[in-house]
């Protein structure tokens, strides 16, 4: 079989299969959702160590200690909250990826 025969029977099996299409669309998600969530670890960790350590320095205050409070919530759910919020942004991504690759872009249409 020819390279040609088998590229035009891939191209035909994309076509027709939205199985496939879901399945690829699916897989792509995950790996940006997995990308979103690495890259989002560190800059939590990052950003509440930063909190934690401008309101310890600074003159205590209600507002300062809530702040601090905060701060270390975030420092301790940290990947919780990594997780939640790349799930979020996954959510609008994989919508734009089953309509692109699934469902075709008109399906995005809401009027």
């Amino acid at each position: 079989m020819s390279t040609a025969v088998i590229k035009t029977q891939l191209i035909q099996a994309w076509q027709d299969q939205p199985a496939i299409r879901f399945a690829t669309s699916g897989i792509i998600g995950n790996g940006i959702f997995f990308g979103l969530d690495t890259l989002l670890y560190p800059l939590i960790v990052g950003a509440a160590k930063e909190l934690v350590t401008s309101t310890a320095s600074a003159s205590p205050s209600s507002k300062r200690r809530v702040l601090g409070s905060v701060a270390k919530w975030l420092g301790e759910n940290a990947a919780s909250v990594s997780f939640f919020v790349a799930y979020l942004l996954d959510i609008f991504v994989q919508h734009f990826l089953n309509a692109w690759l699934v469902f075709g872009l008109d399906t995005i249409r809401t009027r």
